[in-house]
């Protein structure tokens, strides 16, 4: 590894680990928040427990990332207890899951509203959050091919297609969400 790439994955190691100590605080205020709340019917709120669930879900994603980071650095990746494509793995299935909280905050924010406009739109959409996961987790399918050697070495092409699929999917299906609502 030459000098530059060692500088890159050093700033790389130090903007994640600030990007993930940035979320803990604000998971932190967020939970100081819900315990400060004047009406306590509301702390286990739906939106509350998913906006939760979503941030702690980017903050195990940034944390995998760091992790890689530093393996990558280190040079540690060889190490077989320290396999990057368990790390990728987590990696993968927390944003997928943190995309999924997010469309679920955009439906419960937004379905009365949309309710009162287009009075038949809200059923295709909440038919739409229940499918989504589908489009979200199939992200998760290159990564698996990935953590079993014999197919990883048997279905490599198909693979980078599937990953090249998965993240249009997935971010296509949380832009015309968002779009919508």
């Amino acid at each position: 590894m030459s000098d530059n790439d060692r500088a890159i994955h050093k700033i790389s190691i130090y903007v994640t680990t600030v990007a993930s100590g940035i979320t803990a605080v604000m998971i932190a205020f967020f939970l100081l928040f819900l315990v400060k709340m004047e009406n306590r019917d509301h702390v286990f709120a739906p939106f509350n427990v998913v906006l939760l669930v979503g941030s702690l879900f980017v903050f195990f994603a940034q944390v995998s990332v760091t992790a890689q980071n530093i393996m990558n650095h280190n040079e540690l990746r060889y190490i077989p207890s320290l396999d990057y494509p368990y790390l990728s793995f987590v990696n993968v299935f927390c944003i997928a899951s943190a995309e999924l909280c997010f469309t679920i905050i955009s439906w419960l924010r937004s379905r009365s509203i949309v309710g009162k406009v287009f009075p038949k739109l809200p059923r295709m959409l909440k038919v739409f959050v229940y499918v989504s996961p589908a489009f979200y987790y199939f992200q998760l399918v290159p990564e698996t091919i990935e953590l079993i050697p014999v197919l990883r070495v048997q279905l490599k092409k198909q693979q980078q297609m599937l990953l090249i699929l998965g993240s249009i999917l997935s971010g296509a299906t949380t832009l015309l969400f968002d779009t919508i609502l």
